[in-house]
């Protein structure tokens, strides 16, 4: 029984995690939008003024791109990382309870 135990406890944290990292990756739009909105206000008031330089923008431009990377990566991992826990979670239980069905049926029924 003990087993069992740990095995639930096991899934919960691994659940729990996930579901921490999702909640974070979440908020990774807004950030992009924020860096987004840096970088065209940083352009913008040097197109108006003519004053600024390119390190002004750089780090918002890097940081924009890096977050869209991982913004991509995680859209990806998501997809994938979900189907294979479906799979293996549902499709084996399933697979499971339809060959005890199939034990239970008479072989005449079968052979019809």
């Amino acid at each position: 029984m003990k087993t069992c135990t740990l095995d639930c406890q096991g899934r919960a944290r691994f659940f729990a995690f996930w579901n921490a990292c999702n909640a974070v990756l979440c908020l990774l739009p807004a950030v992009i939008l924020f860096c987004n909105q840096k970088i065209l206000s940083v352009l913008s008031l040097y197109l108006s003024s003519g004053s600024g330089d390119y390190s002004d923008v750089f780090p918002y431009t890097v940081l924009y791109g890096s977050l869209l990377t991982l913004s991509g990566l995680s859209a990806r991992i998501n997809t994938d990382f979900l189907y294979f826990r479906m799979y293996d979670s549902y499709y084996l239980g399933m697979q499971g309870v339809m060959m005890d069905f199939m034990q239970k049926m008479p072989m005449e029924f079968l052979f019809r």
